[in-house]
């Protein structure tokens, strides 16, 4: 998390270790003890500095706890008090930071678009920037006390600290705000004595493919340029590692996986971590541009044009070195153009770029369609190197619910109220076992669904937190599912632990 800031001490180990107790004698599961320690100096400025939730007697409290060594805590209703307001500051903390840092990276790529460049941004940088942003003594030596105040309205500074939303039209046409980012930045590089220019790429940045009239008119799309809201990957991480070393490789890839497990979520995955940064250096550049197959293939009934098609894709490659091109289904381009007259398809004119490196690619099918085109065409197969993706295990269905349940609270304003057990017989509900043969989709892309479906019901009703009733509505209308397991899960849904009512002061427990 954030560096902090010079004026607050960090909290020493006996405060830290005397937190870790209360919060395992309150069962509170390992991975989110380890997060709150791991941002407890920033959970402590941001309580010392902000008004932040709940009444005074849990800043208090937890004031007293985080600052105070001979504060102690025995009673149980003081260190629930406390510690789920340690919580909440630690998921509004996180919340924070990454829009923040988001926002920050956003401009800071724009204003250096604007000027040609493509420039590699630390993390260090970014909280750098952070932190002379919130300290107002260092930012009077940049700017003008309105620009600042913008600045900080923007990142949710103001107004109980809660992120503004930025509509991305209007921050790519207010590149004022970009051009006062782009001065803290380089007054921050001043400062640390970094060296700006080492940062910028040698290479101006490749056109906007969007923009591209060559690529544009195939449907392209830069995943590099895309505004994550959120990181569109969860777990994955050996996979991913697996990836990024075979395109270390300068080779290309193919990723096998069965529909549902999350082959497309890898690669945007990818491109959302370039984005960042969070690659090594040699890729920090790199573009992904996604191209449909049926882009390329529309419009192609006179003999000649596919194959124009086909090599405005190579002559961009020659010309953007740092292209990594996404085919989606990437099995339909083994026949993909060919006729009775005209035996050559896609495969066969990428084969020889594949080969040379003039092109990188990566590719994106299920294992039966590999095995049913793609496996055929030694000369084509023996081009890539293949990753085939497993499963994820129930335990990480339930991570990856989780995550996306935050997502719907808040692109929706709609509140889940729901004990955890119940999402774990959820996760169980929607393994691919209990689905009707004729369906072969998998987790997590089932369990997304049926969440979609429980937030819709809410809001169907009008209501701003999630019911079992929606849950009753969205397992009774699912018509995949086999009758006798909803009529378990059914059963079992009301007998299961008490709903956590809308609005209940008491702290809801991280199951170990």
């Amino acid at each position: 998390m954030i560096t902090l800031l010079k004026e607050d001490k960090n909290i020493d180990s006996e405060i830290i270790n005397s937190i870790v107790c209360d919060m395992q004698y309150l069962k509170i599961n390992d991975g989110k003890i380890n997060e709150v320690k791991e941002n407890i100096n920033y959970i402590a400025y941001v309580l010392k500095h902000f008004n932040l939730f709940g009444s005074n007697i849990e800043k208090d409290i937890t004031y007293n706890k985080l600052y105070n060594h001979d504060n102690k805590i025995d009673d149980d209703i003081s260190k629930i008090t406390y510690v789920n307001y340690l919580l909440k500051l630690n998921e509004f903390c996180i919340k924070s930071y990454i829009n923040m840092k988001n926002l920050i990276l956003k401009y800071l790529y724009t204003i250096y678009s604007a000027f040609g460049y493509s420039i590699s941004f630390d993390e260090k940088y970014i909280n750098y920037i952070i932190e002379y942003i919130i300290d107002s003594e260092k930012l009077n030596n940049i700017l003008e006390e309105n620009k600042i105040n913008k600045i900080k309205k923007m990142l949710g500074l103001f107004d109980e600290y809660k992120i503004e939303h930025i509509n991305m039209l209007d921050m790519y046409k207010d590149l004022s705000v970009a051009t006062d980012f782009k001065k803290i930045f380089e007054y921050v590089c001043n400062d640390k004595n970094i060296t700006i220019n080492k940062l910028y790429s040698k290479n101006k940045i490749i056109n906007s493919v969007n923009n591209n009239s060559k690529l544009g008119k195939y449907g392209a799309q830069d995943l590099t340029d895309k505004y994550y809201k959120y990181n569109p990957l969860v777990g994955r991480d050996n996979d991913l590692k697996k990836i990024i070393k075979k395109l270390l490789g300068n080779n290309s890839v193919i990723i096998l996986g069965e529909a549902g497990v999350g082959k497309t979520a890898i690669v945007e995955g990818f491109a959302y971590n370039i984005k960042i940064g969070n690659v090594p250096s040699i890729l920090k550049n790199k573009h992904i541009i996604s191209i449909p197959i049926s882009g390329i293939t529309a419009n192609t009934k006179y003999v000649g044009t596919l194959e124009n098609h086909v090599m405005d894709i190579i002559d961009y490659a020659k010309n953007n070195k740092d292209t990594i091109f996404y085919f989606d289904e990437i099995h339909t381009i083994s026949g993909a153009g060919s006729t009775q007259n005209n035996r050559i398809d896609i495969s066969n004119m990428l084969k020889p770029y594949i080969s040379n490196k003039t092109i990188q690619i990566i590719g994106t099918t299920t294992i039966d369609d590999f095995n049913k085109s793609i496996a055929f065409d030694d000369a084509f197969r023996r081009r890539f190197d293949i990753i085939t993706l497993s499963k994820y295990t129930e335990n990480e269905i339930f991570e990856i619910a989780k995550y996306y349940i935050k997502i719907k609270e808040d692109l929706t304003n709609v509140e889940w109220n729901i004990d955890e057990i119940i999402l774990k017989d959820l996760v169980k509900l929607t393994d691919i076992k209990n689905y009707k043969q004729y369906e072969k989709i998998n987790n997590p892309d089932t369990i997304i669904k049926i969440i979609d479906d429980i937030f819709a019901n809410a809001m169907y009703n009008n209501r701003d937190y999630v019911l079992k009733n929606d849950i009753e509505d969205s397992i009774k209308e699912n018509e995949i599912l086999l009758s006798n397991k909803k009529k378990e899960f059914l059963n079992s849904l009301y007998t299961n632990e008490i709903q956590v009512k809308k609005n209940n002061k008491i702290l809801k427990m991280y199951p170990h």
